[in-house]
């Protein structure tokens, strides 16, 4: 019969420090976005469809933004085939404390050109409760967030296919 080590002692019931580890992992990769109270949130109904906000702020271009992505709120687009980014770390607008969401956003951001030049607004994608928190993906891999839960992730992974034991 085979068990999994990781899982922990099958005589005592005891779950391993491993186990318990990926289990929180994977329960704050997963609702993590419940326990963050640091975001924007509705402060009424909104219906799927409806423009929260707009990203307001420096609009550079994408090389510019490049020299500021450890000091910013940046969001990088393309417009007339060109690359440019919207820096929002000195702006006033609120829609830079959206938080990201790759696995179940609720909103997201849409490009309109408005006198031939580009403005981003956030969007429901879905229909959002009053107080519910205003997320979407940033599309963005390289985030350290993204990173540490996707490496730990691999982690136990390979750790709980390598400790079967007969």
């Amino acid at each position: 019969m085979k068990t999994l080590r990781m899982f922990g002692d099958p005589q005592t019931g005891q779950l391993s420090v491993e186990f318990l580890g990926l289990l929180i992992l994977a329960l704050l990769a997963y609702f993590g976005h419940l326990l963050a109270r640091y975001g924007l949130f509705t402060d009424k109904f909104l219906d799927r469809g409806t423009y929260i906000c707009e990203y307001k702020g420096e609009l550079i271009d994408g090389k510019a933004a490049d020299s500021r992505k450890d000091f910013g709120f940046l969001f990088y687009f393309t417009h007339k085939e060109e690359s440019k980014c919207v820096d929002a770390m000195k702006s006033k607008g609120i829609a830079k404390y959206a938080n990201d969401e790759w696995v179940r956003p609720n909103a997201r951001v849409v490009k309109e050109i408005i006198d031939d030049e580009p403005y981003l607004f956030l969007k429901s994608i879905q229909n959002l409760k009053e107080g519910e928190e205003i997320r979407y993906d940033y599309n963005d891999s390289s985030a350290p967030w993204r990173k540490q839960v996707i490496q730990q992730s691999l982690f136990n992974t390979y750790k709980m296919t390598n400790c079967l034991m007969d």
